[in-house]
């Protein structure tokens, strides 16, 4: 039990350092190249997310305070580990990356995309660990409508529509390790 619950408080913090580390990982010049180092990030944030639901999910009742510590480093990897996640993804889904000078894997096409993508996975997380998927909802409504303007330049509509989707999955895979931890 002591050495499940560690496993799932110890993993989570990986993704925290595994995100710094993408952030600085060098530049890619060809199209292949970039796409297998997209995907191994994304494929090492998952392993470790599941990771974290096994050690979960093999616990068999976790004490109060390591409930916490496993609600708290979720929460934590949900929000912060989910920016490498949406731009992995957004940078595979954008067929002229790296060689163009904007597309869906540049920032500047939604202002206020790094403010907005860690506070709609932080909403994301508590309203499916509070079993409020409605809150969910809520969100896509207003995240939408305050991106009514915006989402009419040519880019934006389907950058905000894959990285909204990849934020929400990764928030709910976070809420489910959560929702391991408490069954």
């Amino acid at each position: 039990m002591l050495f499940s619950a560690s496993v799932a408080i110890a993993v989570l913090p990986l993704l925290l350092f595994f995100r710094s580390f993408a952030q600085y990982r060098s530049r890619c010049t060809s199209r292949w190249g970039c796409v297998v180092q997209e995907s191994a990030v994304i494929a090492v944030m998952v392993v470790a997310m599941g990771l974290a639901a096994l050690a979960a999910v093999w616990a068999e009742e976790l004490s109060r305070v390591t409930l916490v510590g496993v609600v708290s480093a979720a929460g934590i990897a949900a929000t912060v580990g989910g920016a490498v996640v949406a731009t992995s993804v957004l940078r595979l889904a954008d067929t002229s990356w790296p060689h163009a000078e904007v597309g869906m894997a540049h920032q500047g096409e939604l202002v206020g995309a790094a403010w907005l993508g860690p506070m709609e996975r932080l909403v994301t997380y508590a309203c499916l660990c509070f079993s409020w998927p409605e809150g969910v909802a809520a969100l896509l409504l207003l995240k939408s409508w305050g991106r009514q303007e915006d989402l009419k330049k040519p880019v934006a509509g389907p950058r905000f529509m894959i990285g909204t989707l990849a934020s929400l999955l990764w928030a709910a895979a976070a809420a489910g390790v959560v929702w391991a931890a408490r069954t």
